[in-house]
């Protein structure tokens, strides 16, 4: 698995040893090498490059902090914190800012977090979309659009993830209110609000 920072100025890539390896672009110089946990499966660098995320067949991500000054990386990328997600292998992490991320894997689930500042204890997601029945194979988030693409062996599936074009395709198909007993079969576990009134 491979990850350049967004920036460009680091390429981290992870061996079948476990170790994560971290170079200097151009030059490929190695910055650092470390093992966060063993079988990690996939990794994704935050947008302003600060913040690495393993997904790991744990079930869980893990998320270590990248120092600003690239030069002096050697056993100065540390762990900040577990976000667990399940008990199957996480195929697929990728932060959709730099205080929120996303991951998917063998259950089918994607999984939203915050990422909160500082060090943390494990912690559970925030939001959690069950999109396939079988593994997500792939997952990617497009920020203009706020379109999350899911890919897995029986097909991709697109997600629309901004509440309000969610709220505005509804009505536009209802062409009504959207009702409280209809709200509370579809969405039961989310507080009623009144759309499309």
């Amino acid at each position: 698995m491979l990850a350049f920072s967004p920036d460009g100025r680091l390429l981290a890539a992870v061996g079948i040893d476990g170790n994560v390896r971290v170079f200097s672009v151009p030059g490929f110089s190695l910055l650092d090498v470390f093992q966060p946990v063993d079988s990690t499966t996939s990794l994704a660098f935050s947008p302003d490059g600060r913040e690495l995320a393993f997904g790991n067949a744990d079930g869980n991500v893990y998320v270590y902090s990248v120092p600003a000054t690239y030069t002096h990386l050697n056993g100065h990328i540390a762990y900040r914190g577990t976000f667990s997600a399940s008990s199957k292998t996480i195929f697929s992490v990728e932060f959709l800012s730099n205080d929120s991320l996303i991951a998917g894997g063998t259950d089918g689930d994607v999984r939203f977090w915050d990422v909160p500042s500082g060090n943390f204890a494990a912690t559970k997601p925030a939001q959690t979309l069950a999109t396939h029945l079988g593994q997500i194979s792939v997952i990617s988030y497009s920020a203009p659009l706020g379109l999350l693409a899911t890919g897995s062996p029986a097909g991709t599936r697109v997600w629309e993830t901004s509440p309000a074009r969610v709220a505005a395709n509804i009505c536009q198909t209802l062409k009504a209110p959207v009702r409280a007993v209809l709200w509370k079969e579809y969405l039961p576990d989310i507080p009623y609000t009144p759309v499309c009134g």
